[in-house]
């Protein structure tokens, strides 16, 4: 099994991924963990950095940018029926990952 988390900006860059997993003869699934834009960028706030540990801190002079950023990941994932929209609620991490179990075992 492999878990790419991946912020799509351009649809042909997932294809390469659906590619591989073809290529391997593995099920391939896109699951979008989602949030609201207001949530998301709130998170990413609250966690102060865009990465990991060491990432650029973040500031509330980044929220357009981070607002940008998840418009263009939507308007991405919009373009492709496949994708499996996954709601997350803060502090959820069981509730989500259960929930993400059942569409990949469906």
């Amino acid at each position: 099994d492999v878990v790419l988390p991946y912020l799509v900006r351009d649809e042909s860059e997932v294809q390469i991924f659906a590619d591989l997993a073809k290529e391997s003869g593995a099920t391939f699934y896109e699951i979008l963990l989602f949030a609201t834009r207001d949530e998301a960028v709130g998170r990413l706030l609250e966690r102060g950095r865009w990465g990991e540990e060491g990432s650029k801190i973040l500031t509330e002079n980044d929220i357009p940018t981070m607002k940008s950023l998840y418009d263009l990941m939507m308007s991405e994932t919009d373009k492709r029926s496949n994708t499996i929209k996954v709601d997350v609620e803060k502090g959820d991490i069981s509730g989500t990952y259960q929930r993400l179990l059942e569409v990949v075992d469906a």
